[in-house]
């Protein structure tokens, strides 16, 4: 699965699909020992099975609440999440799990057809042959360990989902193993695309087995050298430590480093008061733009906060709720929304402030936006809270059903949840807690 390409040809149970022309082209030309007939047929086999392995990805896909889309290349075929889109390891497992599954299935179908079907011609005989070779053949190398392929991603995601963490070492040898496995079986039977695949593994799985080292230098890197500005950020008590280094800096510029620090010390604890005592030890020197707004917002002063953060150019993640906080005060709720669909990582609490001032409209937009991006069913049973505030009370019984879907753990909690209070005892509702 990868992220979306160019524009589609046409669309299949409303998904997306575009074919490209080396898709045609490398079939053909692998099969060109063949008469013309095997050739479109062998062909249009690929096209199907490669289609049906793709749909089998597409509709998991959708059904965990994603706009999948297709694209059939040269090497085979891609389903595209959305722009934006974060599925948990638990969906990635399941909707990669889906393509071999679909392959599988059309195997058995072929299987079940030939026994009904007259195969006594060559050609007929090639057909089914080569059908259930593309079913069940495609899918066992498929599901081989090995990255970029399902197998890899299913060994990736599964571990992920198991233990909570990235197995960068595991997954890397594996697949770096495995592919120098399946390079040497290529050798012996003389088959190129069999090499590529294993190239790619071992490609894929030295790239991860780096990746597993650089994260680990950095983990005993960041442990013995903690800056200031780490030790802020783990909650260290350091506010007299920064005090002594601001009174005891040489220069002004570290004086003026150390003033920046301690405040941010002090707004820690809650101590505005300090803070600004903190800065005006500055002389010369500004403080940032994220410090002077936080003061503000200390200060009531939404203005100011948006004064300074909407003139900043691009706004820090860690400065967008405090804009949002801004936007809200001034009842400019739309903004908020805007604010939300661009930057992603702040739409959570975008959307929880939103609902929280009684904008429920604008929420029901944010809560919506994010559940198509990222499949999560906590967003659909927010829009359930939304739409019960704004009355629409059977498409929030609706939404409870995708968050349902989708996975829900919150939905444990609608019994003693008032802002479904109006909904909680209907058959349907009830029905999803059985």
């Amino acid at each position: 699965m990868s992220q979306p390409a160019a524009p589609p040809h046409f669309r299949l149970f409303g998904i997306p699909v575009r074919v490209e022309l080396l898709f045609f082209l490398i079939p053909m030309v692998s099969a060109s020992s063949l008469s013309v007939s095997k050739i479109a047929v062998w062909t249009a086999l690929v096209f199907f099975g490669v289609l049906i392995h793709e749909l089998g990805h597409a509709f998991v896909m959708r059904g965990f609440g994603f706009a999948p889309s297709i694209t059939l290349h040269g090497l085979g075929g891609w389903t595209h999440y959305p722009p934006g889109a974060q599925p948990t390891p638990r969906q990635t497992f399941f909707i990669t799990l889906a393509g071999p599954s679909a392959s599988i299935a059309l195997g058995v179908a072929v299987l079940v057809a030939r026994r009904f079907i007259d195969t006594s011609s060559s050609l007929t005989n090639f057909a089914f042959d080569q059908a259930e070779w593309v079913g069940f053949g495609w899918a066992a190398i498929n599901l081989l360990p090995i990255l970029p392929w399902d197998g890899g991603i299913l060994l990736d995601s599964g571990l992920m989902w198991a233990t909570g963490a990235r197995r960068h070492f595991v997954v890397g040898s594996i697949s770096l193993i495995g592919g120098a496995l399946v390079i040497v079986a290529a050798i012996f039977v003389k088959q190129f695309m069999l090499g590529y695949l294993g190239a790619m593994g071992v490609w894929h799985g030295w790239s991860r087995f780096q990746h597993s080292n650089a994260a680990a230098a950095q983990r005993q890197q960041q442990s013995q050298q903690l800056g200031w500005w780490e030790k802020l950020h783990a909650g260290d008590d350091v506010e007299a430590d920064l005090r002594f280094q601001m009174m005891t800096a040489a220069e002004p510029a570290k004086r003026a480093q150390f003033a920046e620090l301690l405040a941010w010390a002090c707004l820690r604890k809650r101590d505005y008061a300090g803070a600004r005592a903190a800065v005006k030890q500055m002389g010369q020197f500004s403080p940032s733009i994220s410090l002077r707004a936080r003061l503000a917002a200390a200060a009531n002063d939404p203005e100011t906060v948006l004064t300074l953060l909407s003139g900043a150019g691009t706004v820090a993640d860690n400065d967008l709720p405090l804009l949002v906080s801004a936007l809200i005060m001034r009842d400019r709720f739309d903004d908020v929304v805007q604010l939300g669909l661009k930057n992603t990582v702040v739409a959570d609490v975008a959307s929880t402030r939103l609902f929280e001032a009684g904008a429920f409209a604008q929420a029901l937009e944010l809560c919506t936006a994010e559940r198509v991006r990222t499949g999560v069913g906590r967003y659909a049973y927010n829009e359930a809270c939304c739409l019960c505030r704004l009355g629409r009370l059977d498409d929030a019984v609706t939404a409870l059903q995708k968050a349902k879907t989708l996975g829900c753990p919150e939905l444990a909690k609608i019994d003693g949840d008032t802002d479904l209070a109006a909904v909680k005892d209907r058959p349907e509702v009830r029905a999803l807690l059985a």
